[in-house]
């Protein structure tokens, strides 16, 4: 079995500035952590002071941090739960109803209010739980498909 390409230690100004530009957080938030990438897909973020381990072959380091998409980077799931505290603006708050539709991957249209088009940190009770993507007048879910739970039939056929 062939070993995955090594992780490779880059420099933390292009993602600690998307989430700084996009998200209004604070770059001092970011300090001292190192953001690693593997395959140019996926920057991944460790703690402070974290080593490598060496003579490893690794499937995961850290936590994902930043998705590339093409051109864009896109928060993880993760990085938006861990660091969405951290924004200042493109918040969405939402309340159990909408969080249904999310959770379902739906999209509904949106008012625009102070957003900005693109991605949005969603809320709900005050907890970051995940990723939006607002364009055009509409809130697009970016959540796991696989928090979507199918509904269950009923069973018809149980004895009792």
């Amino acid at each position: 079995m062939k070993n995955p390409p090594a992780f490779v230690e880059i420099d933390p100004s292009e993602p600690v500035a998307f989430w700084q530009e996009r998200f209004g957080a604070d770059p001092a938030a970011f300090e001292g952590h190192r953001f690693f990438e593997r395959r140019r897909k996926l920057i991944w973020i460790t703690t402070p002071g974290f080593e490598v381990p060496e003579h490893l072959s690794l499937q995961a380091i850290g936590m994902g941090f930043v998705r590339r998409t093409g051109h864009h980077l896109k928060p993880t799931t993760e990085a938006t739960i861990a660091f969405g505290h951290l924004a200042t603006r493109n918040i969405v708050d939402v309340n159990a109803e909408d969080l249904q539709w999310l959770i379902d991957r739906q999209s509904r249209p949106w008012p625009q209010g102070d957003l900005e088009p693109g991605y949005v940190i969603l809320r709900h009770d005050g907890f970051c739980i995940g990723c939006g993507l607002w364009l055009k007048g509409q809130l697009i879910s970016q959540l796991p498909k696989k928090w979507h739970i199918e509904p269950q039939k009923p069973l018809s056929n149980v004895h009792t």
